[in-house]
């Protein structure tokens, strides 16, 4: 510090100004993501604590919530180059980021395109748990096969998957 003075400081003070963020393109991935979230805001008693985790009132909750909100996300894909990791008991799609959305419809889109690659376990359960509600499958037989061509593939990347599919 010196002795010049400041600007702002002492009897003058200058004129607040707002600030205004930056000028955002339009992004209808965030979009999409944003409307299906808004399905989350019709919910009657939407939580995520683990105070509540054993509540089968809040466990019918939220799997209603996740058929409902696969079901408005079951024809989209993505294609995006990050990679994040995501980690949860029952995953959901209401529990990720942004930037974890985009990495499991990246991976679901090539899943479905016969690419199984290796991703965070998570996101290969909320997979699992689309083709148990028949999201994203013409019948029940159609889910059934790809769940087992997902099992049989999958589990060259981590075989603890198989305590889970068998059950």
């Amino acid at each position: 510090y010196d002795s010049c003075p400041m600007p702002g400081v002492g009897k003058f003070v200058l004129k607040s100004a707002k600030i205004q963020p930056p000028p955002r393109e339009a992004d209808p991935v965030r979009e999409r993501f944003n409307q299906m979230r808004d399905i989350a805001r019709e919910s009657r008693c939407l939580t995520f604590s683990n105070s509540k985790f054993y509540d089968k009132r809040i466990q019918q909750e939220n799997a209603r919530l996740l058929y409902r909100q696969g079901m408005f996300m079951k024809d989209f894909e993505d294609s995006c180059d990050r990679n994040l990791p995501y980690s949860a008991y029952f995953p959901t799609y209401q529990m990720m980021g942004y930037g974890q959305l985009r990495t499991y419809f990246t991976w679901r889109t090539k899943v479905r395109q016969g690419d199984i690659l290796q991703t965070s376990l998570s996101y290969v359960f909320l997979y699992l748990y689309e083709l148990l509600n028949n999201i994203g499958v013409e019948s029940p037989q159609e889910g059934m096969e790809r769940l087992m061509l997902l099992w049989d593939a999958y589990r060259v990347y981590d075989e603890s998957i198989d305590k889970y599919v068998l059950r």
